[in-house]
């Protein structure tokens, strides 16, 4: 998985993945050459929040960051509202477009 592309005009993004559960979300920044720069797993409290905002702004510096998270239920809500003010970008996919898409991109041919 290769981070977002960005405009022209903009530095490339570091993509912050988080996979969410109702107790805690795993958190992976990837470089945007796709490369896995840490990962961390947190509370999903708002002291979670704060403390992922801590680690992202360690580890990126001033690079851009483009935050993925899956619509998991209503676990994603809260922390998708306090991304929304402070990551340049925020995606929230269908958690069944991305098992499409692992699907599709991650079968072989039989040929």
């Amino acid at each position: 998985m290769s981070a977002p592309s960005s405009d022209r005009s903009s530095p490339p993004a570091i993509c912050l993945g988080i996979d969410i559960a109702k107790a805690t979300f795993q958190a992976a920044l990837l470089l945007p050459d796709g490369r896995l720069l840490d990962k961390a797993a947190l509370e999903n409290t708002p002291a979670g929040f704060a403390h992922l905002r801590r680690w992202v702004e360690k580890h990126s510096g001033k690079q851009v960051v483009h935050a993925v998270m899956e619509a998991t239920g209503t676990y994603y809500e809260e922390l998708a509202l306090h991304l929304h003010g402070w990551v340049k970008t925020l995606s929230v996919v269908n958690p069944r477009q991305i098992k499409a898409y692992a699907d599709t991109a991650l079968r072989r041919a039989k040929t």
